[in-house]
């Protein structure tokens, strides 16, 4: 599991998210949000990681910019 995989997994669980409810919310396929958290996908992309986390931000009351932070960490927000 990667590092976004592992933080999307904990954020989506957290939030009271299934899979497919995330999917549903944020756009993106089930199987897309499996493999991420799954560690499968090496380099998901953009839009996809900003849908997800807009989706997570609604269901739990923050933004978008909050839940990116989360999911990417400052470490990796840096580079």
């Amino acid at each position: 599991m990667t590092h976004v995989g592992k933080r999307l997994r904990e954020l989506r669980i957290r939030a009271g998210l299934k899979r497919e409810e995330l999917a549903t919310a944020a756009g993106v396929g089930y199987g897309t949000i499996a493999m991420i958290e799954a560690g499968r996908a090496r380099n998901p992309k953009l839009d996809t990681i900003r849908r997800l986390a807009r989706a997570i931000g609604e269901k739990t009351g923050k933004g978008e910019l909050e839940v990116l932070g989360e999911l990417i960490g400052e470490a990796e927000y840096a580079r």
